[in-house]
């Protein structure tokens, strides 16, 4: 894991932050077999500066495709998520979940086929991925 994304959101407004760990080396023993960075990856240093550049310009080009083509643009989003099509555990305020995500629905919920082969619109605090 080298991001990772929090999103609240209200009825009109949503608040995106992002972590992202880009020339990290090293991490605490607890989570040394599952994080990374980008450095660790490409192998070569990046500037943090460029990187933001970058997320910005990409988040100005989706954001003015949410007024234009919002279902395209959920669709692209649900494509690209590194969650769809994988099992997860999930924490939700009714209590734990598991099953496999097939995408991301137009309110942002992700969309969860339980076990039993249920789909549910899931609102998660906290998505962990378990092993395929």
């Amino acid at each position: 894991k080298a991001a990772g994304i929090l999103v609240e959101a209200g009825s009109d407004f949503a608040v995106v932050g992002i972590g992202l760990n880009v020339n990290s080396t090293g991490f605490p023993a607890e989570v040394a077999d599952i994080a990374t960075s980008m450095r660790m990856e490409a192998g070569r240093e990046f500037s943090r500066a460029d990187v933001l550049g970058e997320i910005i310009r990409s988040f100005a080009r989706r954001r003015l495709q949410i007024g234009q083509d919002f279902d395209e643009l959920v669709s692209a989003v649900s494509v690209r998520c590194v969650l769809t099509g994988r099992r997860v555990s999930l924490t939700t305020a009714g209590g734990p979940r598991v099953g496999k995500v097939t995408g991301i629905a137009p309110g942002g919920e992700l969309l969860l086929q339980t076990d039993h082969g249920v789909e549910r619109l899931i609102q998660a605090d906290e998505v962990r991925l378990l092993p395929d």
